[in-house]
């Protein structure tokens, strides 16, 4: 996920996330909210915010045999690696 986060940073497809409470240990820091409390793996948020983006087409996630790669529909052919 957090691979995953900064492609779609990058991009400029995530919106600033409205600040929320922090739930958990200090430990753990969340990228999309920019705070600590959980980390982006168990981030409730980001992942409906990624779940919406390939609801509506604006994200697909796609393995390949060669590579791990992951690209947008506009930005199809400038793929960054997550994994």
């Amino acid at each position: 996920m957090d691979s995953l986060y900064e492609m779609l940073k990058q991009a400029g497809y995530l919106k600033i996330p409205v600040n929320v409470q922090a739930v958990g240990g200090m430990s753990e820091y969340c990228k999309y909210h920019q705070q600590f409390g959980h980390d982006i793996d168990s981030c409730e948020e980001f992942n409906c915010e990624v779940e919406s983006m390939m609801t509506l087409g604006v994200l697909r996630l796609m393995k390949h045999e060669e590579d791990d790669l992951v690209g947008t529909l506009t930005g199809y052919g400038n793929k960054e690696e997550v994994c």
